[in-house]
């Protein structure tokens, strides 16, 4: 399935919304023979002012400036038989395509597709050639400073799009067999293919030259997947099935080192994201058990394999490489999860939920132990080099208590257990305990009131600082204690106003001084207010304010950051006549991030970001099934 042309999508939009505006006078259904048809059309423009050639506003945007629309199309026959179709963002890059075929309430299938951009750079420049063969551009010195071959590399007159395409097709099928059996099956196909940036160190240690490439993207993702539920009275069964196998077309690429003086030698020779399989198995289910007070168990088993065994690339391609230990990977994951929720309501004023969470990552892969490596693919050398599999399992065990104090007021107390077992971590077997006390009151129809506090406090066994005294710390790892607040008010003092407040308070303290973090605290607070002026005016406005402030009193080095954020907003709401709409909004951010360090080092220069956004949205709806 390939995405329509935009000129395809503009006259099949314009065709749409004129059959759905004008062929059944104002109404939004039409009769055509037995069948029954009815939809809607839509179209708009959206423009774009300012700085909008960066790579990251192409990046993460959504659609981009231009003419754009959709159609939401329904042709009912008989016997329950129906087709439905829809698409969104015609005239867009960002396309989305669905169309369904069925009889209510005995089966249907569906067929869709989307696709998206994902924008790197609109002017990409490299001392390279694109592709899996990254050589130099022949007018780009080999040896030269670094300086030279920047000016050479910036008086480049073509510089491309750096960007891939990502395609989801999608075919599912449900089928109720009867009233109490629902059978399941689908297919997604994802495909991406363009280019991305690429960084390659050359050489050993930081201060080795590295560089940019342009590598290609081309590779695709079968996703299927399938389930069967049964429901019967007072129970309810489902078991499931999850695959997945991805393929990637590019298995290595090879790039030049600018600096290099020989133009015949392979630089580095690098294998990109290998292939895999992966497939999960899982049963679930619920019931209710009989017993003096009401008892509903629900609770849900998977299990998991993940393999890999893409082939290993030689120690060197410009030298003679010595055997490798094994020919791949080989690599062999299992996993196994299991779930139980049981909530309870042992009297008329206390509700009892206890929660249960088993995850167990078994690697079976074997712990290889290379004798040879080498640095840019440049000569091999005998330095011992191991690649180790690492298994972990988490539990979790919580029990909360809901008490009625009265009509008012409840009160939630509490407890939660987190247990880790990880290898080759610094911190191999972790537990934490949590203590939560939550109040809610209603002193009135109008008021709703919300207090919580939350103790935590987190231990193991010794912290190993695996990679020497440097190493970074691990904060998820040390042993910590916390303590958190949070206070929540909702008002309405009349039927067109509302008001709600926000507070909090955050203590986080670390015993372990060679994390590099000591101590974190942060508060915050804000608002939201509505206020319905007429039945055709409405107004809304925020505050929130953040502050964060880390310290650390470790050895040989003292300091404190802290982060401040600033956030507020406004929008009106103003319904101009029946069916005509306009919203206007203002957004301000401005933050501010500061370090101060002991006073034998020097301070880091402060940070400060503003943002305002200025919004305009014109609705209206011109017939029942038309809207601008």
């Amino acid at each position: 399935m390939t995405p329509l042309h935009p000129h395809t999508c503009l006259v099949l939009l314009l065709a749409a919304a004129g059959w759905l505006g004008f062929a059944g006078a104002a109404r939004a259904d039409t009769q055509v023979g037995p069948a029954t048809v009815s939809g809607e059309a839509w179209f708009g423009y959206e423009g774009e002012s300012g700085d909008t050639g960066s790579a990251y506003w192409e990046r993460y945007r959504d659609s981009g400036a231009g003419a754009h629309g959709g159609m939401d199309l329904l042709v009912e026959g008989g016997d329950g038989l129906y087709l439905r179709s829809w698409a969104n963002s015609l005239l867009a890059t960002d396309q989305e395509y669905e169309v369904q075929l069925g009889q209510w309430g005995r089966w249907e299938v569906d067929f869709g597709m989307s696709q998206f951009y994902q924008v790197f750079s609109n002017q990409s420049i490299a001392a390279h050639n694109g592709g899996t063969d990254q050589d130099l551009r022949p007018d780009i010195m080999r040896v030269g400073s670094g300086a030279a071959q920047e000016t050479q590399i910036l008086a480049f007159g073509s510089r491309p799009s750096l960007q891939f395409r990502q395609r989801d097709y999608h075919a599912r099928g449900t089928w109720w067999a009867s009233e109490e059996l629902t059978l399941r099956a689908g297919y997604q196909l994802r495909d991406r293919d363009g280019e991305r940036p690429f960084a390659v160190v050359f050489g050993t240690g930081a201060g080795g030259p590295y560089a940019n490439f342009r590598t290609p993207v081309d590779d695709h993702t079968h996703l299927w997947d399938g389930s069967a539920l049964l429901v019967r009275d007072g129970w309810n069964a489902e078991l499931g099935y999850h695959g997945s196998y991805y393929n990637n077309q590019v298995g290595a690429v090879e790039v030049a080192n600018p600096t290099d003086a020989d133009p015949a030698r392979v630089d580095a020779r690098i294998r990109r994201e290998p292939d895999n399989r992966a497939h999960q198995f899982s049963l679930s289910g619920s019931t209710t058990i009989p017993a003096e007070f009401p008892v509903h168990v629900a609770g849900t088993v998977a299990y998991g394999h993940h393999s890999q065994d893409e082939s290993f690339l030689p120690y060197s391609a410009n030298f003679a490489n010595p055997a490798l230990p094994q020919s791949d990977l080989d690599g062999d994951v299992d996993t196994v999860l299991a779930n139980l929720v049981v909530n309870a309501r042992p009297c008329r004023d206390l509700n009892v939920r206890a929660r249960y969470r088993y995850y167990d990552y078994q690697n079976n892969t074997d712990s290889i132990r290379f004798t040879d490596r080498s640095a840019s693919d440049g000569d091999v050398v005998g330095t011992r080099l191991a690649a180790n599999q690492r298994s972990f399992r988490r539990q979790n065990l919580s029990l909360d208590g809901t008490w009625r104090l009265d009509r008012k007021t409840r009160m939630t107390i509490g407890y939660e257990w987190q247990n880790w077992y990880r290898e080759d971590r610094n911190v191999t077997h972790q537990n934490e305990h949590i203590a939560r006390f939550t109040l809610d009151s209603r002193p009135s129809p109008r008021t709703w009131l919300r207090g919580r506090y939350e103790f935590r406090t987190r231990g193991g066994n010794s912290y190993d600082q695996i990679g020497g005294a440097s190493a970074p710390g691990q904060f998820d790892q040390t042993d910590r204690t916390s303590n958190q607040i949070d206070l929540l008010a909702t008002l309405m003092p009349r039927d067109e106003v509302s008001l709600t407040l926000n507070a909090g308070w955050t203590d986080r303290s670390y015993s372990d001084k060679r994390i590099g973090l000591d101590r974190e605290t942060g508060w915050s607070a804000g608002g939201e207010a509505t206020y319905q002026l007429t039945e055709r005016v409405g107004f809304s406005a925020y505050y929130t304010f953040e502050r964060v402030r880390y310290t650390q009193d470790g050895d040989g080095w003292r300091g404190r950051s802290t982060d401040v954020s600033n956030d507020v907003g406004t929008t009106m709401h103003l319904a101009i006549v029946e069916d005509v709409a306009l919203r206007v909004g203002y957004q301000y951010h401005w933050g501010k991030a500061e370090t101060e360090a002991s006073p034998s080092q020097p301070d880091y220069p402060s940070i400060k970001d503003n943002l305002q956004v200025f919004s305009a949205v014109f609705d209206q709806r011109l017939r029942d099934n038309l809207r601008v």
